[in-house]
Order: structure tokens, then sequence, then C-alpha cells
């Protein structure tokens, strides 16, 4: 399920581990949508975020630390 919070919550994942485990869905992932995200996280209690992005990607490695 994915929508406008930028993730999607991981129904297996977040079962086996008793955690909310969610993956960020924003292939234009940059700094500002990164606080976006994170707000939208905390607001749906998840306990970790999965977020892949290209190793070339400086710009999205950085908003991402």
């Amino acid at each position: 399920m994915s929508g406008p919070s930028g993730f999607s919550l991981l129904a297996w994942d977040s079962d086996f581990f008793g955690q909310r485990i969610a993956r960020v869905n924003a292939p234009d992932f940059h700094a500002g949508s990164a606080d976006a995200i994170l707000a939208s996280a905390r607001n749906d209690a998840i306990d970790c975020l999965y977020l892949l992005i290209d190793a070339g990607s400086t710009g999205q490695a950085q908003a991402a630390a």
C-alpha cells in the first residue's frame, strides 16, 4: 500500500519482526522529500524504514544521511 506518505508498509516483514516496517517509494528522493517522509513515518508509528538508492547518487545519499 503506497500513498501520499511516500512509503509502503511491508506487511510480511512487520508481522514477522513484530515491528511496523516500511519501504520508501520515492524514486526522486531528496532532502525536501526526506523530511516529509520521516514526519509521515513518525505519524504512522513506523519503527523501521528501508530506503534503496543508487550508490552513485551522492545527492540521495546526503539526503538520507
